[in-house]
């Protein structure tokens, strides 16, 4: 999930994962803050890789993110 970490709270990223985690054909919601502990360039990289599905949160604060730009 691609999103602006200041809109984390507002779009309930870390409850909306683990929702999104009881769908049997997912098998993993990636999302750099539960994931973090890894550089987020590094991170992007790794991740998109391995992805099928991108799900994009729009915001304000997303058209200014570096990082959602770079994704």
């Amino acid at each position: 999930m691609s999103y602006s970490t200041k809109d984390s709270e507002f779009f309930q990223i870390p409850e909306l994962s683990e929702r999104l985690k009881k769908y049997p054909r997912i098998d993993k919601v990636l999302f750099w803050e539960k994931d973090s502990g890894e550089n987020i360039i590094n991170y992007m990289e790794r991740t998109l890789k391995t992805t099928n599905v991108f799900v994009l949160f729009c915001s304000e604060n997303a058209a200014k993110s570096k990082s959602v730009e770079d994704e």
